[in-house]
């Protein structure tokens, strides 16, 4: 038997998955979109995305992410966004140019991995509630991959592990996800001997 999967693994967006924020008041002539800001996003490369307008605006997907959504997949474990981030909508638009492979080895865009899409600027405790309620996962059987140190009460709080992403400027790393999955085991292991 191979080692054992949290059943859930939540990311926030900015400094977790991309390396920078995704700024909508960026978007455009100075702030400012015409039509529906969304389109305004074009995809450059497999990790790069600019502003069609204002090509100095980019964002960048953090190198392993495509590499660590597979594994997550491979492994059947569901995949959660979690994030402050004032536009849903914007979010999932990038993720939408974005792909990874799937468990077959197909190519599919990353937010089609994403069964909890908690982006909602609000106490991400609030976030983790929810996707227990719609779940049914346990606490301890989540694993939470955040660039934002503060966010570590939520392991006191609910219960889960909590991983802090430590390089904004990379993003989350293969490392980061192996060392995540690690902490998270040894929870478990203590967990079940208490």
């Amino acid at each position: 038997m191979g080692a054992r999967y949290p059943k859930l693994v939540a990311l926030d967006i900015d400094y977790a998955i991309f390396t920078s924020h995704l700024d909508p008041s960026k978007f455009g002539d100075q702030g400012w979109v015409n039509g529906d800001l969304r389109e305004n996003l074009e995809r450059v490369d497999s990790h790069t995305l600019r502003d069609k307008k204002n090509h100095a605006n980019v964002v960048h997907l953090a190198n392993d992410i495509p590499r660590i959504i597979h594994d997550l997949d491979a492994h059947n474990v569901v995949i959660a966004l979690v994030s402050q981030h004032p536009n849903k909508d914007l979010c999932d638009r990038a993720l939408w140019h974005f792909e990874a492979q799937d468990k077959n080895n197909k190519t599919k865009s990353i937010i089609y991995f994403v069964k909890y899409d908690e982006v909602v600027n609000e106490n991400k405790k609030h976030h983790f509630e929810r996707i227990h309620g719609w779940s049914h996962f346990p606490y301890h059987e989540m694993l939470f991959f955040d660039s934002q140190s503060r966010h570590l009460v939520l392991e006191k709080e609910l219960g889960l592990t909590f991983f802090f992403i430590a390089d904004s400027k990379k993003g989350m790393t293969w490392d980061d996800y192996t060392k995540g999955l690690r902490m998270w085991r040894a929870n478990i292991v203590e967990q079940e001997h208490e």
